[in-house]
């Protein structure tokens, strides 16, 4: 957004340019190459929105990590609903220029509305959308998962909120502000950001594909320039905040992934990843647009790349530990947490 502002509860002058979009009528032809926006990376590592109604009354949401840090997402009035995606992305697409000179973002809700295919005159629409802000501003995120960026350490626990303060206007068509909390600010002016494909994610948004919408930004930020990634699938289950489905007798929980998980996959497949398979080993595996192996051959390799984790822990646990502590601070490389605890006890650490 370029010129002169217009100050909260101004309307807008002229028509917004930008408001206008062509959304496919089915997401498999969405291949070409389209208008992207940036997405704050954590945004896209844990949920911030319900995937259906009947969840959003869910007040608390915690997901631990095999390397024991953790994130806690509070929201005393209920988690945003499935339509919440949708502002989120057309606020980020429409002033993603403004978030990266001033603490706030400027729209009006009918300009909202209008992106989403939403009726901006319906009052329902806008109470429906008063509340899922309002849920939003109360939500607070408590997390250790943060890096320091001069050390590369999580040395601290960090409390925040995605929104600190919203002026919306008490007409749809004037213009309202969204304050962005810091933490989401830093991160996204230090570049820790995902860009998504706007026209895709619309879809989606559209359509009221929440699940779809998270495991886009999702998987596709785990796999980053990987070839592939691979998590178990309890554990998968828990950082999309479904871990719930873990407590099911087993056949409850296929029948309950039939019915949410795999439809959704099966959306974005081909978008956030080429394909992805359940191993029979308790792994889900997602593959990138660029991995070349055969599923064989990653198996022999990540096979291999176990073995000589194992023979490392066998032979010498301390180097083990600094090897794990090395990955902790940078982020980068891996290591296996079954053989980081067996290497703490080899050497008498808990």
């Amino acid at each position: 957004m370029t010129g002169k502002k217009n100050a909260p509860g101004q309307k807008p002058k002229g028509k917004n340019q930008n408001s206008k979009t062509i959304i496919p009528q089915n997401h498999s032809i969405v291949k070409q190459p389209s208008k992207t926006f940036p997405m704050e990376g954590h945004a896209c590592d844990w949920p911030l929105w319900s995937f259906s109604k009947r969840r959003s009354t869910v007040t608390e949401l915690r997901i631990d990590y095999p390397d024991s840090s953790y994130v806690r997402i509070s929201a005393p009035t209920g988690f945003p609903g499935p339509k919440f995606p949708g502002y989120l992305d057309v606020i980020l697409m429409k002033t993603q220029e403004d978030l990266f000179r001033t603490q706030y973002a400027e729209i009006s809700v009918y300009d909202i509305f209008r992106e989403l295919g939403m009726d901006p005159k319906d009052g329902r629409n806008y109470l429906r959308f008063r509340r899922d802000m309002d849920r939003a501003a109360h939500m607070v995120i408590v997390t250790d998962r943060f890096r320091d960026p001069q050390t590369g350490e999580r040395a601290y626990t960090t409390y925040y909120r995605i929104l600190n303060t919203m002026k919306i206007a008490h007409r749809r068509e004037y213009i309202s502000r969204f304050y962005l909390n810091e933490a989401f600010l830093d991160s996204l002016r230090a570049s820790y950001i995902k860009r998504l494909d706007y026209d895709f994610c619309l879809y989606l948004d559209r359509n009221e594909k929440a699940l779809a919408r998270f495991l886009y930004g999702h998987i596709y930020a785990r796999i980053g320039s990987k070839a592939y990634y691979v998590r178990s699938l309890d554990g998968f289950l828990s950082d999309i905040g479904m871990g719930y489905l873990n407590n099911l007798p087993a056949k409850r929980k296929n029948q309950a992934l039939k019915r949410s998980l795999l439809p959704a996959l099966k959306l974005v497949e081909g978008q956030a990843f080429r394909n992805y398979e359940l191993d029979g080993q308790g792994n889900i595996v997602f593959y990138s647009h660029s991995a070349q192996k055969s599923i064989e051959g990653y198996r022999r390799k990540w096979a291999n790349d176990r073995e000589t984790h194992r023979r490392i822990v066998s032979e010498s646990p301390q180097a083990y530990l600094v090897h794990v502590e090395v990955c902790k601070k940078t982020g980068n490389g891996n290591y296996y947490p079954d053989l980081y605890e067996l290497a703490k006890k080899k050497i008498g650490g808990v």
